[in-house]
């Protein structure tokens, strides 16, 4: 990599600059352990039910005082289907197993929550685009993204974000930005709050 970071044989280990290496080792199909230089499990990633469709994963990691912590990530199945509408390109139509909540352990207040939504498709009940709509963060702010335009924001000749409102809240105030995109001349302006 750029940083000096390189891949050893077997392909399963990384060295930095220093000569520190991590292994992975798959222990199961619910469980990757990654093993440091000195012997140390540093961080354990637990599938549940199993990696290919997991409800929950736990990204168990030592901290200072040699205890393992877990951060949990929290998915659940979502029906995608786009509905960007653009003239002789199919629709993409599936299953994908989201994040819906992210929990973080703190020493000093127990468990920070995150919660995320997603985009529901426009015109199609019951489905989302598989785009990020919102994060609510612990303390109950959030950020928020919607896509004003026409076919969905998405530009039909590459697939990408032609505008897009970012909303960022404290949980009282909050303040939005807005971006939109000029094919024409490759600009984008962003309009920022008051």
């Amino acid at each position: 990599t750029p940083s000096g970071a390189q891949a050893l044989n077997p392909l399963n280990t990384m060295a930095d600059t220093n000569g520190n290496y991590i292994t992975e080792t798959v222990v199961s199909s619910t469980e990757t352990d990654w093993t440091d230089s000195v012997g140390n499990k540093a961080a354990k990633v637990i599938y549940t039910p199993n990696q290919s469709t997991p409800t929950s994963i736990q990204y168990e990691f030592l901290d200072g005082s040699g205890n393992y912590q877990t951060i949990t990530i929290k998915l659940q199945a979502y029906n995608i289907q786009t509905n960007f509408a653009c003239i002789g390109v199919t629709e993409y139509t599936g299953t994908a197993y989201l994040p819906y909540e992210l929990d973080i352990p703190s020493p000093v207040s127990g468990t920070l929550t995150n919660k995320f939504t997603y985009e529901p498709t426009p015109g199609l009940s019951g489905y989302y685009s598989g785009r990020l709509q919102q994060v609510t963060l612990p303390r109950g702010g959030y950020y928020k993204y919607t896509y004003p335009g026409s076919n969905d924001s998405i530009d039909c000749a590459d697939g990408t974000t032609l505008s897009m409102n970012h909303q960022v809240s404290d949980g009282t105030n909050s303040a939005t930005w807005s971006f939109v995109r000029n094919t024409s001349n490759r600009t984008t302006t962003v309009t920022t709050p008051l």
